[in-house]
């Protein structure tokens, strides 16, 4: 099971994870998944999916005068999975 990191700040994730307690393995995905890993862990997300960013100016001056704002958040972003150690 996927879980959006918006669970976080809509505070349904608690009840989020009640749902999804026989998933084989449970994702959660979005800016705000990597903030505390370990404590995602241990609640029983088993892999946390996001994004850095890889070029911290480029992304502000990309994202405030591209007119494609999507693509500048491409260029600028790389995707990273982490996962506990076991």
């Amino acid at each position: 099971m996927i879980i959006t990191a918006s669970t976080l700040v809509n505070g349904t994730f608690a009840e989020v994870m009640g749902y999804a307690s026989k998933a084989r393995l449970v994702g959660l995905y979005g800016p705000s998944a990597s903030l505390l890993p370990d404590v995602f862990f241990e609640q029983g997300v088993g892999a946390v999916f996001s994004f850095r960013v890889t070029d911290p100016k480029a992304f502000v001056h990309d994202t405030m005068n591209d007119i494609d704002m999507e693509a500048a958040i491409k260029e600028r972003q790389m995707p990273y999975l982490l996962q506990p150690n076991r």
